[in-house]
């Protein structure tokens, strides 16, 4: 399997514009260039997401830790 595949992409002329303008000042190519960015945009938003659960996960260890701590005390009363 190739490590590249061809697709077909339909842009607005403007957006187009803006693509081959950076491609040029980078010296590269306009799939190139598409590659970069788009990589850039799927790490940010894995980013986003890990950010979002280790969030989540915090909150529900501080719920856990609240519930268990009285429960700790009696199995360990001299525990504070």
């Amino acid at each position: 399997m190739p490590t590249t595949q061809k697709i077909t992409v339909s842009l607005p002329g403007q957006v187009v514009q803006i693509i081959d303008s950076l491609a040029k000042a980078r010296q590269t190519s306009r799939s190139t260039l598409m590659a970069e960015l788009l990589k850039a945009r799927l790490k940010e938003l894995e980013d986003e997401a890990m950010k979002e659960g280790y969030l989540a996960m915090a909150k529900e260890n501080l719920a856990f830790a609240k519930a268990a701590a009285p429960l700790a005390k009696e199995v360990w009363p001299e525990w504070k």
